[in-house]
């Protein structure tokens, strides 16, 4: 089947890019907030994000245009723009976090040293930010997926991991395993009971920092690296 094209025209779907504002909410768009990390590196990873959220939507598209309703993803150049989404609200309940390149504090993010990987940047979006997962793991009904480099700053902001410089870059289709809580959870037992052994699976990796495990505390580790290992892939 042909992939979607993200920036063509649907009765089902719209892609917005924020600048300098957003578009005003509609009785007619159900909005989801995209987090784009990716500080202007070429990537694939925000755009199959957003392929990910067009195809949820198709496969509810009857229900949809027999409403007259839009899913419309809404991206959020963060790191160079400092421009967020709305707290939840009533408008926002589900916000998406890419990954990215750089130190996962941006205060390290030279433009020079090795971690910064040519990112120099200023901090003053990082508070703006913790304040809105602050608002969000507040809310009863929103929810947030951090994917790679928000999901690294999300254990900086939680405190549950601290990010380790790896001696070595991992990067290919790795081995990840699950938890045993991560075989037992609701979702990911269903995707355990895909798997050979039930636990182990391949993930693309592409990072220079491990997320080494702090305070699990009120905390479902899913997966790590390896068993027994401290670091932490999946909460």
């Amino acid at each position: 089947m042909k992939r979607r094209d993200i920036h063509a025209h649907y009765d089902f779907f719209e892609f917005i890019r924020a600048t300098d504002s957003v578009p005003p909410a509609g009785r007619d768009r159900i909005d989801i907030a995209v987090l784009d990390m990716n500080h202007s590196w070429p990537n694939v990873g925000h755009d199959s994000v957003v392929h990910s959220i067009l195809e949820a939507a198709e496969a509810s598209r009857s229900a949809l245009t027999d409403a007259g309703v839009k899913v419309r993803a809404i991206s959020y150049d963060v790191r160079r723009t400092g421009l967020l989404p709305a707290n939840p609200d009533g408008r926002f309940t589900l916000y998406v976090g890419t990954g990215g390149p750089g130190h996962l504090d941006p205060r390290l993010n030279d433009g020079e040293s090795e971690w910064a990987q040519g990112v120099l940047e200023k901090a003053s979006w990082e508070t703006p930010l913790f304040n809105l997962f602050d608002a969000i793991i507040r809310h009863p009904n929103a929810a947030m997926i951090g994917i790679c480099h928000s999901f690294g700053l999300m254990c900086r902001w939680s405190g549950v991991a601290r990010p380790v410089l790896r001696g070595e870059k991992s990067s290919g289709f790795l081995s990840n395993v699950l938890s045993e809580s991560g075989a037992a959870h609701p979702w990911f037992r269903k995707f355990a009971e895909a798997l050979p052994d039930g636990r182990h699976f391949r993930v693309i990796d592409n990072r220079l920092f491990d997320l080494i495990l702090e305070d699990s505390a009120g905390v479902n580790c899913l997966s790590f690296e390896h068993e027994n290992s401290a670091v932490v892939t999946m909460l």
